[in-house]
């Protein structure tokens, strides 16, 4: 073969290697617009209520959503300067959170549901300057209320248990129980 034909063959080769560049690029680069949109209800939500005196915070949570809630309470301070006072409704979970005992139902107006008893967070100071400057981190979580798989217990009377979520200690998510 001459030169002059490899040379001829290399420029078909180079042209036919750029002639494809423009049709990989666009396939790369095509794009589509989307439109529209759906809104995602899922109804649980809680509120957490606050009370502050001089040296305690009383503590409840309501739910504010359409569905049932389970919820707990993470009080984050010096153990030893902080006294948490619970009612017979709140448990006290192997993970250091109070688990409310029962199932705050929810409601259809999303804005009366059921409430806590309260948790009363107290600081254990004979000093007024040491509880003015003593910080108390009070946090809840919630989640909807699953019972085995389902959203609502057995309506044959049944008794099904909640389902723990992911981190929340399933030994006393167990002893939570709905209101008759």
């Amino acid at each position: 073969m001459t030169v002059k034909k490899k040379a001829l063959a290399l420029a078909a080769v180079l042209a036919l290697c750029l002639s494809s560049i423009g049709v990989t690029t666009a396939y790369f680069t095509d794009y589509e617009r989307g439109s529209g949109g759906a809104v995602i209800e899922l109804g649980g939500q809680t509120k957490i209520k606050e009370n502050v005196s001089e040296n305690n915070k009383i503590v409840s949570i309501v739910n504010t959503g359409q569905t049932d809630m389970i919820v707990r309470v993470g009080v984050f301070s010096d153990k030893e300067r902080t006294e948490v006072e619970a009612s017979g409704d709140w448990l006290e979970g192997a993970d250091g959170w109070y688990y409310y005992r029962y199932v705050l139902a929810g409601s259809e107006d999303g804005k009366s549901g059921d409430s806590t008893t309260e948790l009363n967070v107290t600081v254990k100071a004979d000093d007024p300057d040491a509880v003015a400057n003593f910080d108390i981190l009070v946090a809840h979580e919630s989640s909807q209320a699953v019972y085995d798989g389902q959203s609502e217990p057995g309506a044959d009377g049944t008794a099904l248990s909640l389902v723990a979520p992911s981190g929340w200690d399933a030994k006393t998510v167990a002893k939570i129980k709905k209101k008759n």
